[in-house]
């Protein structure tokens, strides 16, 4: 079963040009590995692996958005 990718809505279609937005493109990507790793999972033969290391990135996620609060 393939799971829908939660990162492929958070992050941008059009990414910004890291010359004029560096900053932006350091936050974002963290986000763009994520979800370019949820799909290298998804074509994982284990799908019990998969389905793992799929969770381990949405908690890697969930804390690094939390970090993000704080520092902000």
């Amino acid at each position: 079963m393939i799971r829908r990718n939660p990162f492929r809505e958070r992050v941008p279609e059009a990414l910004p040009d890291p010359g004029r937005a560096p900053e932006l493109c350091i936050a974002l990507a963290p986000l763009v590995l994520a979800r370019d790793l949820w799909d290298l999972y998804d074509a994982l033969p284990n799908k019990a692996e998969a389905t793992l290391a799929q969770r381990r990135l949405e908690e890697a996620a969930f804390w690094g958005d939390r970090a993000a609060e704080v520092l902000s």
